[in-house]
């Protein structure tokens, strides 16, 4: 593919993530052990699957949104890859298979600039 087409279709995945809501956040996502009594629904499997097949232990949100969107196929459903992991993303997290927390950038202080 062309790097104007490239160019092209990050800027529609932009634009699209910002009318679905479906916006990536600056976050880091860690990889747990998780529960293995927990009873998961066949997507959040598969969505775990995707995400313990990277043998990392941290993620970004925007690395975690291309790995899931790249194995999107396997997710299936109606809705996007993505849509799919923010809806599954409370019962990951509460068997403690992912934990995320905000990524803070420090502020300049305009004052001693």
């Amino acid at each position: 593919m062309t790097d104007k087409r490239n160019k092209m279709l990050e800027k529609i995945k932009e634009n699209s993530a910002k009318i679905t809501g479906n916006r990536i956040r600056k976050r880091e996502y860690h990889i747990l052990e998780g529960n293995e009594e927990a009873k998961l629904p066949k997507k959040a499997i598969i969505m775990l699957e995707i995400i313990y097949s990277q043998d990392k232990t941290r993620l970004t949100e925007e690395e975690l949104f291309e790995l899931i969107d790249k194995n999107g196929d396997k997710i299936g459903g109606k809705q996007s890859p993505w849509k799919n992991f923010t809806y599954y993303r409370k019962v990951l997290v509460d068997e403690k298979f992912i934990s995320y927390n905000n990524i803070v950038e420090e502020k300049k202080d305009k004052k001693n600039s």
